[in-house]
């Protein structure tokens, strides 16, 4: 039965490639150089493509400062920056290239699923220098962790984990059914103790301590800006910015396109100012 279900996974092309994770410098970061296809839905609704710079990030140009002509602008966020809902050369930051018609502007970058604002501080500390303007995609619930998301990475994959890679119908029932978080949660329930079970609220005096050079960008609804000490702005969604109903609710293509045309717009401003 096991063999029959991984034939027709196959054969219907409904599992993507195993995104492979690695440390860079310490840092937990997408594999170098790593390309594929990501797939998500029960019939393979979301495929695009993804393609890993040699800084670990989900990009098809490499971050080049060797060029000082260059107008920079940096792009920080989690899984939406990120970005395998969309092929990787319509990725947000090439759409805000495209939008700006400029070959002068380069856009890269920085997001990675699971970070929060505390992740987003400390990449944008440590590429401050290097950019004319940084665009971090925030929402509230990004503010609440109190602390950098950490993922770990042990040694050499496990058999399982290895089993797991080779197997199309396991990534498939993984992505679209949850079964490995399912196999975790087989087994006693540890009571939970209700003394620490209220939510903790937004730190929004966390975003006065980014560099002076950096926007906030945000949805509404989704952030409530109560530091005016910032600067931000909200995406204009014009075009219809989620359709991928319960299989995933990241923005579709059309989401994308609201957030790059937002910023493109920004960036516009600011140089119309400087100018």
């Amino acid at each position: 039965m096991l063999l029959l279900a991984e034939l027709i996974v196959r054969v219907l092309g409904y599992a993507g490639h195993t995104v492979a994770n690695s440390y860079l410098d310490g840092e937990y970061r997408l594999e170098p150089l790593a390309k594929g296809i990501w797939i998500k839905g029960t019939s393979a609704e979301i495929k695009s493509r993804y393609e890993v710079n040699r800084h670990g990030f989900n990009s098809i140009i490499d971050y080049s400062f060797n060029d000082t002509s260059k107008y920079k602008v940096a792009l920080i966020g989690d899984s939406y920056i990120e970005g395998f809902h969309s092929s990787v050369d319509s990725s947000i930051g090439r759409r805000i290239e495209k939008h700006l018609l400029d070959n002068s502007i380069e856009v890269h970058e920085y997001g990675i699923s699971g970070w929060n604002a505390w992740n987003y501080l400390e990449i944008a500390n440590e590429i401050n220098d290097n950019y004319q303007i940084l665009y971090i995609l925030i929402t509230d619930k990004d503010l609440i962790a109190g602390k950098p998301s950490k993922a770990t990475i042990t040694g050499e994959p496990s058999t399982s984990r290895q089993i797991y890679n080779r197997s199309h119908f396991l990534r498939y029932m993984n992505i679209n059914r949850g079964i490995i978080k399912s196999l975790k949660e087989i087994g006693p329930k540890r009571k939970v103790s209700t003394i620490n079970s209220i939510v903790d609220s937004p730190d929004h005096t966390l975003l006065s301590l980014f560099p002076d050079n950096c926007i906030f960008v945000f949805e509404e609804n989704k952030f409530l800006n109560v530091n005016k000490e910032i600067t931000s702005i909200e995406i204009n969604h014009i075009l219809k910015p989620i359709n991928f109903g319960k299989q995933d609710s990241h923005w579709n293509d059309n989401g994308r396109e609201n957030c790059a045309l937002t910023i493109a717009n920004s960036i516009k401003e600011l140089l119309h100012k400087e100018n």
